[in-house]
């Protein structure tokens, strides 16, 4: 298969369009205009465009061309001052453990959080996603890890867009993020901490400080962006769908897209005959857990 998609090398959790605003197409003039566009691709079998907001895909017109992802947003509205979100927002239980992690760190020293870029910011850049990497190393491909590596490290340089959150102890960095401040939105890409001070859950610390940063700085969303991780919930983020495009370019690709149609449709009537740990089994696969 020849697939043609967006080439972010895995540095973007979302696909989003430049749009101008006297873009407004109505949708007959679009699909003709969207038909013209296709037939000017390269020879291919498919072509694939994921992790779409749902107003992106508004703004571009094409919103009925595309279906429903796998993929979430997760993003919390900065609707009030930090004490009021975290009251409304937080699961309590979690809201208790950081007030109780946060204090016993006080007590060790001086814990403060801020944001640097530019090239100053390069140091604190590579131990979050060094920690990143040992955390990951066994999923990761280092070919792919050193392109995105190269990417955020001219991204914070360049010192316009990516902001690095930094949680110190001391002057010591405890905790990371690298967020992309972009209109009235702070997008979160990596979080990321100093395994010495996991006990006191340094990740979600520095998380909270993000989002009081956030709320002084007067911005609108704090977004988590994509990825259905637990601690995600324990903020109270909003989830959002996204949507995506698979269109076929050939006959090949028409037969690949219905194989790939029909794959959850099996699995359920495997699963409702009980019969899927079964096929599992004889395929030497263990069964995904709940």
């Amino acid at each position: 298969m020849t697939v043609l998609t967006l080439p972010d090398r895995g540095v973007s959790d979302y696909h989003s369009a430049l749009v101008s605003p006297e873009f407004t197409p109505d949708r007959e003039t679009m699909d003709r205009l969207w038909g013209a566009l296709v037939a000017m691709l390269p020879p291919a079998d498919i072509l694939s465009i994921e992790r779409v907001l749902p107003e992106s895909a508004a703004r571009m017109g094409i919103a009925h061309l595309m279906r429903p992802s796998r993929y979430s947003a997760h993003a919390l509205p900065i609707d009030a001052d930090f004490p009021t979100i975290r009251e409304r927002r937080f699961d309590p239980s979690t809201g208790r453990r950081l007030t109780k992690n946060r204090r016993k760190l006080e007590h060790k020293g001086r814990l403060e959080f801020d944001f640097v870029t530019g090239p100053a910011a390069l140091p604190e850049l590579d131990h979050l996603l060094e920690w990143r990497r040992q955390r990951f190393q066994d999923v990761n491909d280092d070919k792919e890890t050193a392109a995105q590596l190269a990417f955020y490290r001219h991204l914070v340089e360049n010192g316009k867009l990516a902001r690095i959150g930094r949680l110190r102890l001391d002057d010591e960095l405890i905790g990371g993020c690298l967020g992309l401040i972009e209109g009235g939105r702070i997008l979160l890409l990596a979080v990321a901490y100093n395994k010495a001070f996991a006990n006191w859950a340094p990740g979600l610390l520095t998380l909270e400080s993000c989002l009081a940063a956030a709320e002084e700085m007067g911005l609108a969303v704090f977004d988590l962006t994509i990825g259905d991780e637990t601690y995600k919930q324990f903020f109270g983020a909003d989830t959002v769908g996204l949507l995506e495009l698979h269109r076929p370019l050939s006959l090949s690709g028409r037969l690949a897209l219905a194989i790939v149609a029909l794959k959850p449709k099996l699995k359920r009537f495997l699963e409702k005959a009980g019969l899927f740990e079964l096929v599992q089994r004889l395929r030497g696969r263990t069964p995904a857990k709940s």
